[in-house]
Parts: structure tokens; sequence; C-alpha cells
């Protein structure tokens, strides 16, 4: 596939730091992702990737490489970190993706059941069990996919409990705006969804395990596989990293 000239595609003002968690949280509910906790966590594992600057393009709002990804990408630079040094790379590859949900879904389905990787375990506990969000980031980094050691656990804990406190003090007027957001991104076809497709209140019964992106299958399938991923131990396995 050919290499795309990076396209900047922010989900928000920089440093509004309102504005953006209201906006992720009403694009990932918009795409189906839950329960609420859930789509707390992508939130603040975006921000550690693109960071409150919003350095996205092309929807890569989780900052995935191109690793396994046979789709189009994009260069630019980053830094690695090897036995405690950090390095440069100038010219890293990066998955560019044509709208929000195809973004999403990659997300979710590198965090997933079928990657046997250790985040879905902690991911599964954060939502049924009582997990924390340093958990979480501890077993991504099992799962490989992080190298820096300097955003530790504790840190990603902080940002996410940031995440939770804004959301809480988000007043109506600002959730709306942050729904008109998300109507202008679906009618301008980058959502990935149907034009004038509009919020439909959730059932009820948890939206969908992680969200309707990835299909009824791990709602009705994978709460025997969650149980017993949390008993082995962890390990990166066939990473999608």
């Amino acid at each position: 596939m050919p290499e795309y000239k990076p396209k900047s595609t922010p989900i928000g003002e920089a440093w509004n730091h309102r504005q953006l968690v209201t906006r992720y949280d009403a694009l990932l509910r918009r795409l189906s992702v839950g329960p609420p906790n859930i789509v707390n966590i992508l939130i603040a594992h975006s921000l550690v990737a693109v960071g409150w600057r919003q350095n996205i393009w092309w929807y890569n709002a989780w900052g995935a490489q191109v690793g396994k990804w046979t789709g189009n990408w994009y260069t630019k630079r980053t830094k690695e970190e090897a036995d405690g040094v950090e390095y440069e790379v100038p010219n890293q590859r990066w998955r560019a993706f044509k709208d929000w949900r195809q973004a999403t879904q990659d997300t979710l389905e590198r965090i997933g059941p079928t990657s046997w990787n250790a985040a879905y375990t902690a991911a599964w506990r954060i939502a049924f069990d009582g997990g924390s969000a340093a958990d979480y980031w501890e077993q991504l980094g099992v799962g490989g996919y992080y190298t820096s050691t300097a955003f530790t656990p504790a840190k990603f804990q902080s940002l996410h409990d940031r995440v939770v406190s804004e959301l809480a003090a988000a007043t109506p007027e600002e959730k709306a705006a942050a729904e008109s957001w998300v109507d202008a991104e679906v009618d301008a076809g980058r959502m990935g969804i149907a034009a004038g497709t509009r919020r439909v209140p959730p059932s009820g019964v948890l939206e969908q395990v992680f969200g309707g992106l990835m299909l009824g299958a791990i709602v009705v399938g994978t709460y025997v596989i969650g149980r017993a991923l949390a008993k082995r131990p962890t390990y990166a396995g066939d990473s999608k990293w």
C-alpha cells in the first residue's frame, strides 16, 4: 500500500482539556464502545499516545505503528527505548486509517481476546471485576505496546482519573457541543457510519463489551475466555502490536 503524506486529524483544540475529553467520549459512544469505564481507559490511552497537543494524523489517535498492518501508512519521527537508553527513529511508519471507526476498531482488536494480549485480561477486569487503569497500562507493557518506561502505570492512573473528573464536571452544554461535533464528523464521512446517524440511547445492557465494533461474539463467548486468561500468566503471545 502507498505511503500517505501526514494529514492532521485532531479531535479538538490543543490543550482544551474539557473539549477534548467530552469529544473523545461522544465519539467512542457514537461508535457503540462501552461500558463507560472502558471508554475512559481508551481516552486516557489515546492521550498518552498523542498528548493534549493532539498530534493525530490520519485518525491514528492511539499511535499505532505499522507492525503487521497491510494498509496505508505515513512516516513521522518518534523515540523508542531499549535497555534504558532512549533513541530517535526519524522515519517511523504509522498506520493511516480512513476514518474514526477504522482507527477505533483497530485499537479494540489489538487489545481484544483474539490477540491473546495481556492487556485484554486487564481491560476485562476493569469492565467487570474492579481492575485499575494502572493495571491496564502495566499489562500493555507486558504485551509489547510501548518501550518507554517514563510513563509509569501510576502516571496513567493519574491521567485516567483526570479524564473521569473532566467528564464528571462537564456541563450539559459542553456535552451537547461534543455531540454536535460528532454529528459534523458523521455527516462529513469521517466517522465511518452513515451520514445522518445520530446518538441512540444505550439499551442498558453494556452496549457491547468494548463496543459494537467487535461484534456480538465478544459478548457471547469471551467471558469464559476472559476468566481463563485471568488465571494464567500474562504474556505477549501472538501480539498484534
